[in-house]
């Protein structure tokens, strides 16, 4: 059975209020949201087009297993429910209490914040609740804002391994981002 994960609450809050920001709500992966996901992975000209099957099929296994090793998968919506990208841990370490996080964002809702508040819900979460002291990400050189937000989130660039993704013609970096759980207290708490 998949361990769940349910933050510390104080008395006043709800489940869903530790979940919330004045921008975004996180929630669990549904079977029932394989359409978006299988109509922004066939938008996305670096992945393959794949079948509805196939993302339906992803869609049911990821809902199931999320929360599993402290691996979750979470949706993005903004404030009127309106699911604009999802979060994911992965790599979750506990004995070395570090974690990486992939967040992607919808084309037509970049730069208005909403990868920002989902970083730092789930960086609150796992700093303060599960005990973890650093997180990694990776973004490619060519995401401009991807670059500027992690910087303003307190990221250090901690490393770029060059030329590892082939898109338009053109060889691009990936940058490997780093945030300790001290640097994040001090920026947003």
């Amino acid at each position: 059975m998949p361990k769940l994960m349910t933050p510390y609450l104080t008395p006043k809050q709800s489940r869903t209020e530790s979940w919330k920001s004045e921008k975004v709500r996180l929630r669990a992966l549904e079977p029932s949201d394989a359409s978006f996901f299988h109509n922004v992975r066939n938008q996305d000209h670096t992945h393959l087009p794949i079948s509805f099957e196939a993302t339906r099929k992803w869609a049911e296994k990821t809902a199931l297993e999320s929360a599993l090793n402290d691996e979750s998968f979470w949706v993005i919506e903004d404030v009127k429910g309106i699911v604009v990208g999802s979060i994911n841990t992965y790599d979750c370490k506990r004995f070395c209490g570090t974690f990486k996080y992939n967040v992607a964002i919808v084309k037509h809702q970049h730069r208005k914040g909403f990868a920002k508040e989902a970083i730092k819900l789930v960086c609150k979460y796992y700093f303060n609740e599960l005990r973890y002291q650093k997180v990694n990400a990776h973004s490619y050189s060519f995401n401009e804002a991807s670059t500027q937000m992690h910087q303003k989130l307190g990221f250090a660039q901690e490393g770029r391994l060059r030329k590892m993704i082939y898109t338009e013609g053109q060889y691009h970096d990936e940058i490997i981002w780093g945030l300790t759980d001290l640097e994040f207290k001090t920026c947003f708490q």
